[in-house]
């Protein structure tokens, strides 16, 4: 039967670690331990049990001095946090029934009293282990998630930080060598990082934290990996006292490449692609993806997307996001863009529905490169992300593509040397498509200034489009694009002469 009278063991000052065997369970239901801070400090705590043991622990101020456990002042009890084996329940895991963590923040110093108990009938040897860090260094798994997979995992709705729990570990294994992504759905003031216990002490020691959560103010909130070594690791999310007092948080992970976890890390601001925005990055082995956020409103439109300024392979992929579970599930990825080595990406829609998009940049391969996205709603397209290059051109060439509500948009680039005569015919096509030349006079990727068209033809339905133009010498593209909703193939004779 517990009692609310202390009997303790001390176990010393509180100053680093300490670790202390014992068991319980059958006649033995508690055992209690006393330390001693010396300064205002944090009190972490785990218990992990030999075998499967509901028990429960709870950290203890005798306030009065008196040997007794007395919480009928509910201002102020002498217990002051409890946790137990079933804390909380992970969302596709397995809760711990040999584990039970706390970790409390700011005591003042003097003597505190961490107490052991269990009704179980069955007995099982078990470890206390104690620090007083302001991030806790005891590993202890609340939740198991077992071998990760491309199937998203996590907690079962948000769960909560304060300063009577200041982290929750979570434990996960890789059976083979693969991608890690980690993201926190929720609020960004909670950071997380991931740990691999090398040495399976349970304690997080120097050179194994592979990771930290990048921002807690910005909006990342998310951590990619590429290709990490088969094993167990560690998940730790934490409250930082010293600027938050509390906070919730809703943990997602998977192995997905490219990762499937979405993360709102900026956005493609002003809202609704209403001006051409320009946003710069970087992706690599230890950052293998980065999205971007936006929100059509008021009216249906098309979305045009280009990614440029390549060293190496990178991909893109547009996803909505219909469920609002923060996974990229079957179904919402609406368009991918897959360019062979520093090639550009484009994606290209027509008349794309009210509601809330992210755009993914992902690395492809192992190696890192910067990029340029850019991403506007304009008709047609004015994004200028060459498709395919004609190169220095003197002579004749036929392309063949299609343009529809998939792809609005074929850009070819060519490049003029000397003053020369272009012409251009497009035929071939079961639906309306037209035509444009244009230099980009500032060599900013865009068709964004008045002199930057040069010529082009819309004569309307399936009528052949033609021009014929004398120009300076520079660096052009020519454009097909789609008619509203029109889908056709096409054939594109270019001469230059």
């Amino acid at each position: 039967m517990p009692t609310n009278r202390l009997d303790p063991t001390f176990l010393g000052n509180l100053t680093s670690n300490l670790f202390f065997s014992n068991g319980i369970g059958g006649f033995d239901t508690e055992d209690d331990y006393r330390i001693n801070l010396t300064s205002i400090s944090n009190i972490n705590i785990s218990v992990v049990s030999q075998y499967a043991l509901n028990f429960q622990i709870s950290l203890i101020r005798d306030t009065n001095n008196n040997g007794v456990i007395d919480d009928t002042n509910p201002r102020q009890p002498e217990t002051l946090a409890v946790a137990s084996t079933s804390s909380i329940i992970g969302w596709y895991g397995k809760h711990s029934d040999n584990i039970a963590s706390l970790a409390v923040a700011n005591l003042s110093p003097g003597n505190y009293y961490v107490r052991v108990s269990t009704s179980a009938s069955n007995f099982s040897a078990y470890q206390i282990s104690l620090s007083p860090f302001n991030l806790s260094n005891l590993i202890a798994e609340e939740v198991n998630w077992g071998n990760l997979s491309s199937s998203a995992v996590g907690v079962d709705g948000y769960l909560y930080l304060d300063a009577k729990n200041l982290s929750d570990f979570y434990r996960f294994n890789l059976t083979t060598a693969g991608d890690i992504n980690l993201h926190n759905m929720s609020s960004p003031q909670t950071f997380f990082r991931l740990i691999r216990d090398n040495n399976n002490n349970r304690l997080v020691e120097p050179g194994e934290v592979i990771m930290t959560s990048p921002s807690a103010f910005g909006y990342s909130r998310s951590i990619n990996l590429s290709n990490q070594a088969a094993g167990t690791y560690f998940v730790q999310v934490y409250l930082d006292m010293d600027r938050y007092s509390a906070d919730n948080y809703d943990l997602r992970a998977s192995t997905s490449d490219p990762s499937n976890l979405l993360d709102k890390e900026d956005y493609l601001e002003p809202s609704s692609l209403s001006t051409t925005i320009t946003k710069t990055g970087t992706i690599n082995n230890t950052d293998t993806s980065d999205f971007y956020f936006f929100r059509i409103e008021n009216y249906n439109k098309n979305i045009n997307l280009s990614l440029t300024g390549l060293a190496a392979d990178a991909d893109l992929r547009l996803i909505r996001d219909l469920d609002n579970n923060h996974v990229a599930d079957p179904g919402e990825i609406l368009a991918v863009s897959t360019s062979i080595g520093s090639r550009p990406d484009v994606i290209n829609l027509y008349n794309q529905p009210i509601g809330a998009y992210f755009v993914q940049v992902y690395q492809y391969g192992a190696s890192a490169t910067d990029y340029t996205l850019r991403s506007s709603s304009t008709i047609p397209n004015n994004l200028l992300a060459e498709e395919d290059t004609l190169g220095v051109f003197v002579g004749q060439t036929l392309r063949t593509g299609f343009v529809g509500r998939n792809d609005t948009s074929d850009i070819y680039r060519i490049t003029i040397i000397g003053s020369r005569r272009i012409s251009a015919r497009l035929s071939g096509m079961t639906g309306d498509a037209d035509l444009r030349l244009i230099r980009d006079i500032n060599n900013n990727n865009l068709m964004d200034l008045s002199g930057e068209y040069v010529v082009g033809s819309a004569t309307g339905g399936t009528t052949e489009e033609t021009f014929n133009q004398l120009v300076p010498p520079g660096e052009y593209f020519l454009q097909v694009t789609s008619y509203g909703a029109n889908e056709t193939n096409y054939n594109l004779n270019v001469s230059v002469f």
